[in-house]
């Protein structure tokens, strides 16, 4: 190892593997390795999530709700607002229209939305800066907590704020 920092290895399988990776020779090669210096090690299927990302948005949704996860997306005056939020507000470190961003929020929530993902950094500041409430889920804080988890760290108590408990 180059750092004494911890470490996480990634190990990419078939997509029928993913259920249970240890039928894949070289996951078991790469759990012993990764055994040597206690680091935790994490399956994906590369394929899969290229399969994925190449189906069209239809063929998406569709894949999603065989998995029972019903997805719920802005409209086009809604995606604008977005749009306007991060690139005129948060970009240039301005105050946040949060008229526009609790319409945006209140129509996803109409829809059938439980929980509203913030899928870009931008919005992260969002839920930094203004109390958004509890039925958000940050894509950077989800990241970063699953990080400080899988190598087994703590986050300074000064920080805590910063990166809430997620499920």
């Amino acid at each position: 190892m180059l750092s004494l920092k911890p470490a996480i290895f990634v190990g990419n399988v078939a997509d029928t593997e993913l259920k249970d990776p240890k039928s894949n020779k070289h996951y078991l090669d790469l759990l012993e390795y990764a055994k040597k210096s206690n680091t935790i090690v994490v399956p994906i299927s590369a394929q899969l999530e290229m399969e994925i990302a190449h189906l069209d948005y239809s063929d998406q949704l569709m894949f999603l709700e065989e998995y029972g996860i019903k997805t719920v997306i802005p409209g086009l005056m809604e995606q604008e607002y977005v749009n306007n939020i991060i690139y005129d507000n948060v970009k240039v470190n301005k105050p946040v229209d949060m008229d526009k961003f609790n319409l945006v929020a209140d129509n996803l929530r109409n829809q059938g939305a439980d929980i509203i993902i913030l899928g870009c950094s931008e919005l992260s500041m969002i839920k930094k800066n203004y109390d958004i409430g509890d039925d958000f889920i940050d894509t950077m804080e989800v990241l970063a907590r699953r990080c400080i988890d899988l190598c087994h760290g703590n986050i300074k108590e000064d920080y805590e704020f910063l990166i809430k408990k997620v499920i």
